[in-house]
């Protein structure tokens, strides 16, 4: 699949090694003609172009559905694309965290990601909250090598009733760790919990069976793995048990029911399924290239990207422990997806070094190198170059 990307390249016109789709995904050469076929509409239809017997813009929206769907193992009526990340987890917090005088706290891991803990925070403070004694914390392992599932399980029972949502990721940003959802679900719900995941470094990496999980909420962005993009479109899952309940949320006109929302009445009649959540009308040009990129995904199947990334994860990692090079993402193919991340003493060095000779991976805490191996479009031969490159380094 690699030939369907763009691979980016030096000055001199020399592919680079790219091992940065947990940060930025690369292009899929179809983007360009599918956002040019929306410029082309806009400069010929103008407005008209969003009742287009072809190719609606009214409706783009739920093309992503069907794809999205299948990413995250739910039916089509609980995903949605809309929005971003963060903008996303504000609005699904405002439906889910409903804080009791008896169940109140929120369980994240040590170090989630501070826009998710921003989120978090100001949630709590708009009901008058206090971010101490609401906010409790799984610490970050000592060994560096990922949360054990008995620590998660054995926070969770002792927050017991008093706790009201949970919110950890798919995929742990730093070490790359999966995290075991089915089983923290089924933790949480024993205790009268929200469970719910943050799947930015989950989505397109790892295969998920959400609806049958019993997941109650989910986000994610899709410039990483999905490759639709810098800022591209946000998702969510909400899980069909929440969908027709008259659940407290924010709304817009997009998320009322299209049969009455050009009738502007003073009633917000929410759609019967996870577009209920919606806004505004999405961007039609940041939807067209979420849409070529899920089209990638449909020439494929999450169990045939797995299978690969298993092989190309499994190079790199024997490689480093050859180099004796400290990894601190779990060694378990269940505990991990595409990327692998590593600790080095001098790894700020090393860093610039690899970026000078056309290796671009990414630095975390001045001391962990973090380095995605995408099917879609990395190959052996680059990661045999690294662990070339790195032996050189290291001496």
């Amino acid at each position: 699949m690699r030939n369907n990307y763009h691979i980016p390249k030096d000055s001199q016109g020399q592919e680079l090694i790219y091992f940065a789709g947990h940060s930025l995904g690369l292009q899929p050469k179809t983007v360009q003609h599918i956002v040019d076929r929306e410029l082309l509409q806009w400069a010929n239809s103008g407005v008209e172009g969003h009742f287009d017997s072809e190719n609606a813009w009214y409706t783009y929206h739920e093309r992503m559905r069907g794809p999205l769907s299948k990413l995250v193992g739910s039916t089509t009526h609980e995903v949605a694309a809309l929005n971003s990340l963060t903008v996303n987890l504000n609005l699904l917090l405002t439906t889910f965290y409903r804080p009791t005088n008896k169940r109140y706290k929120i369980l994240v891991e040590e170090h989630l990601f501070a826009s998710d803990f921003y989120a978090l925070e100001q949630q709590v403070r708009l009901h008058g909250l206090s971010v101490k004694e609401c906010i409790e914390f799984i610490p970050w392992p000592k060994e560096n090598k990922g949360f054990p599932l008995e620590s998660i399980k054995h926070t969770i029972d002792d927050l017991g009733e008093s706790l009201a949502l949970i919110l950890l990721p798919g995929v742990q940003y730093i070490n790359g760790q999966c995290f075991p959802m089915k089983e923290i679900v089924e933790a949480g719900h024993s205790v009268g919990s929200v469970v719910g995941f943050d799947l930015a470094h989950a989505i397109g990496n790892i295969e998920m069976n959400l609806h049958e999980w019993q997941v109650d909420f989910a986000c994610w962005c899709s410039y990483k793995y999905l490759n639709s993009g810098p800022g591209g479109p946000g998702g969510i899952f909400v899980h069909e048990n929440h969908l027709n309940k008259d659940l407290p949320q924010m709304a817009g006109w997009w998320g009322n029911d299209p049969n009455g929302r050009f009738t502007m009445k003073k009633t917000f009649v929410p759609v019967s399924n996870a577009d209920r959540f919606q806004m505004s009308n999405p961007s039609i040009l940041a939807l067209a290239a979420h849409e070529a990129s899920l089209a990638e995904f449909d020439k494929t199947t999450m169990q045939d990207l797995r299978k690969e990334a298993k092989s190309l994860t499994d190079l790199a990692f024997k490689g480093f422990e050859n180099l004796n090079i400290d990894i601190i993402t779990p060694s378990e193919w269940d505990k991990r997806g595409n990327q692998l991340s590593i600790e080095l003493n001098n790894a700020i060095e090393i860093h610039k070094a690899l970026r000078a000779e056309g290796i671009i991976c990414d630095l975390r805490d001045k001391n962990i190198l973090r380095l995605a191996f995408c099917p879609m479009y990395n190959k052996p031969e680059e990661i045999a170059l690294l662990l070339e490159r790195l032996e050189e380094l290291i001496r």
